[in-house]
């Protein structure tokens, strides 16, 4: 069974890694087991979050009830990774 990635963008940059990966730990453990994954796309000015979740129908799921949640004040970004949607391993 492939995973899919969820992508969250727009994250605060003055966050530390650990703490974002606590409070995205916290909004995405009601969806199963994750794995998060941080990319520099977000620049200087915000962090981004590859978050895999076990298959689509999660992912879709997690993207429709986590739109408008905020991170340390700051609302994000959230969408289905399209270019990591095939061929991921789900997590453990």
């Amino acid at each position: 069974m492939d995973g899919f990635t969820v992508k969250v963008s727009e994250l605060p940059f003055k966050t530390t890694e650990e703490d974002l990966r606590k409070e995205l730990q916290k909004l995405f453990s009601p969806y199963g087991e994750i794995k998060i994954t941080f990319t520099d796309e977000g620049g200087d000015q915000s962090r981004t979050a590859a978050v895999q979740l076990k298959n689509e129908e999660t992912a879709v799921r997690a993207v429709k009830e986590l739109r408008g949640e905020r991170v340390q004040g700051a609302l994000f970004r959230i969408d289905i990774d399209r270019l990591r949607r095939k061929r991921i391993q789900p997590p453990p």
